[in-house]
């Protein structure tokens, strides 16, 4: 027990002390431990000396525990190497220590709100307070808990007035395992004066004795780096007067008084003063390069341990090293982190102690983690990776997450520190060669499957070919029971969705990239950005090409037609529109062809080809009756009544945008009955029934905001807001147009906002705004151009040419 106590004062590694001492590591471990037989004479004796201190009384000492042992008055069973008593060391017992708190971190950069906080709690008075006051500093490895904890002691340390107290009780310490609560509590014991004589054996006993102790006095504990509720547990007060503060990497959940403080990374503010505060050289010229030092304080992550070392090493490099060069370094290295070191401390280090801690199945999880192309892992994904079932892999991640190796920023979703994602991939490459490859094709299954099956509900259409073969069973598959659900879980895997889409494109695999594209088509089609999306069709359109996938060809072409529709890209669309039907007629892929005839006939109407596009409609509805397609004929008839419409046959085309509706209610198509709402009330606008067109425009915007879909609302916000400019009613209409001009730019969809801000210059023109009037005219003309269509450029081009002409266009612009 002494000896342990000794060891602990020495602040040495158990290497270096064996070292010294000429000992094995793992003698010296069996010293500190009381295990074993009795140490020979010379074993103390050389111990004691590496220590630094003279050997006889110990020796003595361990004379009167042979003669215990031998049978002497006083005898018994030998509890350990005692210390030797004042009559050896002839001098009185150790004084208390009142200050054993490590110096304050002169370099401690940040946490002016975390620190706040603590102080004004602790400075409250603990009136009515009957338990002990435990903070608990919490955080991943290299978040500066130890500093945190010690710089709040120091700012804490007037109001305890009998002693500060500062033990590391080494959870994460690579050389010795951590410290076991007896041999704390005799630590502790010690360093508060008591003889070595007067602590009893076992836990519970210096722990009682330890709480008498504490009773009444003013005292401040510093536990640094706990290992687990269990650890700290018998170390703490029993009374109010005394505060304790805890740092550690695990979550003290089982520890119930504990106020949790947790540490997140640094600001960038404070990152940056940190770097400049550690990386400071007598012989740099004026300040480092701003740009670098945001480089390199966020390639380490805003960790404060990664800024440390790696300002440590630019600070005691050559003269002619700036940090523009630390940032080569770092963005070139193939191992970054091995960078991020001094002596004997790294990061990688660091997490290797924390790695070490877990479970194997946690262990695998965190390492598979970090072979995740997106930013976060949810359970099902965290399943896919391992191959367990998600019940598991949530249980996985939480303990990640109790011991602060992932974060979680949204409820069940974890993310990786960029570091630890690094270490991950690292070790990935070392501890599981042989599962990166599985794990990766798992993860890419679940999102594939998992996506075609979300995506079906946002499609209009029966997808042509083939089923979508089923690779993972049901039960590690999200539920996806309706559209709501699954267009929820589209948009929050988004980012994951594509970044898996973009590693498959980069490792040259056509098949996923082909399917994964494929799986996404409505959702891409109704979310946009179409341009962005587009280039995802393109790619997915080549690689069928490459590998003579004829059906994948002719979809893939199909969709990026209709982006390059919605786009203003007329020409272009139809020529893919054409080419994806040769395909289809080549494969004798009836359904195929009529979604194609369908979608050709709306570039047909864009282009004011309407007759045209009527016949193909009329084409395709054919081809959906006689396959027994029902949303073929309802999508259909629907596009029939607008092309009608918009030849002027007003009433023929309510009467079939009603029986697209009938249709669209009796299978339950709550999208079909928007787009049916929307269409009739511009048929009704256009008859002059304003009141009623209102009514239908309001109730189809209702039901695509219920649907989440942003295309429709913008055209029912379009549409409804020219009601209202027909109506004189300006204010409304402005806000209804600014806000469909909005949805449309994020959508990509330049040729509506180019209308809708055409009509809204004609608004703003009217109500006597001629600057805003010629702004909005002015984008719309830059829009028309963009998209080719050569009669709205003219339309925008000459209400420009009247507001000129009256001056008050050239007028309102030099205003």
């Amino acid at each position: 027990m002494r000896l342990m106590a000794l060891y602990t004062t020495q602040g040495w590694s158990m290497h270096r002390l064996a070292g010294a001492a000429g000992l094995s590591p793992s003698t010296v471990h069996a010293l500190l431990r009381g295990s074993g037989r009795l140490p020979h004479t010379r074993t103390v004796r050389v111990f004691v000396e590496a220590c630094g201190l003279d050997p006889e009384p110990w020796i003595a000492a361990r004379g009167r525990i042979v003669a215990a042992e031998s049978g002497a008055p006083g005898g018994g069973p030998r509890p350990g190497l005692p210390s030797p008593g004042p009559d050896d060391l002839h001098a009185p017992a150790t004084p208390a220590v009142l200050n054993g708190l490590p110096g304050d971190v002169a370099t401690f950069t940040g946490r002016e709100a975390e620190l706040r906080r603590l102080v004004d709690c602790v400075s409250e008075d603990p009136e009515g307070t009957t338990g002990p006051r435990v903070y608990a500093v919490g955080g991943m490895a290299g978040v500066g808990k130890t500093s945190f904890a010690v710089r709040a002691a120091h700012l804490l340390a007037e109001h305890f007035p009998d002693g500060q107290v500062f033990l590391s009780l080494d959870a994460h310490v690579s050389d010795r395992p951590a410290l076991d609560p007896a041999d704390a509590l005799a630590t502790l014991l010690l360093a508060r004066g008591f003889r070595p004589d007067r602590i009893p054996p076992g836990t519970a006993a210096r722990g009682a004795l330890w709480r008498d102790h504490l009773a009444g006095r003013k005292v401040l504990l510093v536990l640094d780096d706990v290992a687990s509720s269990d650890q700290v547990r018998p170390l703490l007060p029993g009374t109010p007067d005394a505060l304790v503060l805890i740092t550690g990497r695990r979550v003290l959940s089982a520890l119930p008084q504990a106020v949790p403080v947790a540490l997140g990374t640094l600001h960038q503010d404070e990152a940056v003063l940190l770097f400049h505060r550690l990386a400071a050289r007598a012989t740099d010229r004026g300040h480092h390069d701003p740009h670098d030092v945001a480089r390199v304080v966020a390639l380490c992550g805003h960790l404060p341990l990664a800024i440390a070392l790696t300002a440590g090493r630019l600070k005691h490099k050559p003269p002619f090293w700036s940090v523009s060069h630390v940032v080569a370094e770092l963005t070139t290295a193939q191992d970054p982190l091995a960078w991020m070191r001094a002596e004997d401390c790294s990061v990688s280090a660091t997490f290797d102690l924390s790695y070490r801690g877990l479970p194997p199945e946690q262990q695998r999880l965190l390492v598979l983690m970090g072979l995740n192309p997106g930013a976060e892992t949810d359970a099902y994904a965290a399943a896919a990776l391992t191959g367990q079932a998600p019940a598991a892999a949530a249980d996985s991640l939480d303990r990640l997450w109790d011991r602060h190796l992932v974060h979680e920023p949204v409820r069940g979703r974890y993310d990786l520190h960029d570091l630890v994602r690094l270490y991950a991939k690292e070790r990935a490459d070392r501890c599981f060669p042989g599962e990166r490859a599985a794990a990766v094709e798992r993860l890419a299954d679940y999102y594939q499957q998992t996506a075609h099956a979300a995506d079906t509900f946002l499609l209009r259409h029966t997808r042509p070919g083939v089923p979508y073969p089923a690779r993972l069973p049901a039960t590690a598959l999200p539920h996806l029971p309706d559209r709501a659900v699954a267009l929820a879980w589209l948009r929050t895997e988004r980012a994951n969705l594509l970044a898996v889409l973009a590693r498959v494109t980069a490792h040259g695999d056509e098949r996923r990239l082909i399917g994964l594209t494929a799986s996404l088509a409505g959702f891409l089609r109704q979310e946009g950005p179409w341009r962005e999306a587009a280039v995802l069709h393109e790619r997915a359109v080549a690689a069928a090409d490459r590998t003579g996938d004829l059906p994948a060809g002719a979809e893939a072409r199909r969709e990026l037609g209709i982006l390059r529709r919605r786009t203003g890209q007329y020409a272009e669309a139809a020529d893919l529109h054409e080419q994806a039907r040769d395909i289809y007629l080549r494969l004798g892929d009836r359904l195929g062809e009529a979604h194609t005839l369908h979608h050709l006939s709306l570039v047909h109407r864009r282009t004011g080809h309407h007759q045209k596009a009527a016949d193909l409609l009329r084409r395709a509805h054919a081809i959906y009756r006689e396959v027994g397609d029902g949303p073929g004929q309802a999508h259909t008839l629907d596009d029939l009544g607008v092309a009608l419409r918009m030849q002027g046959h007003h009433t023929a085309a309510v009467a079939l945008h009603e029986q697209a509706g009938e249709m669209y209610r009796a299978s339950d198509d709550t999208l079909g009955q928007a787009h049916t709402l929307h269409h009739l009330g511009v048929a009704h606008r256009l008859m002059g029934s304003w009141t009623t067109a209102t009514a239908l425009h309001q109730h189809a915007g209702e039901l695509y905001g219920q649907l989440g879909d942003r295309h429709g609302q913008a055209h029912a916000l379009h549409d409804a807001g020219a009601v209202c400019r027909l109506e004189g009613n300006h204010v409304p209409a402005v806000v209804l147009y600014e806000r469909a001009i909005e949805l449309y730019r994020l959508l990509g969809d330049d040729h509506a906002q180019a209308r809708a801000l055409h009509e809204l210059g004609l608004i703003r023109r009217a109500e006597g705004e001629h600057t805003a009037a010629a702004a909005a005219h002015e984008r719309a003309v830059h829009l028309f151009c963009q998209v080719g269509d050569r009669r709205g450029a003219e339309d925008a081009l000459h209400a420009l040419a009247e507001l000129e002409e009256s001056g008050s266009g050239r007028a309102g612009r030099h205003a």
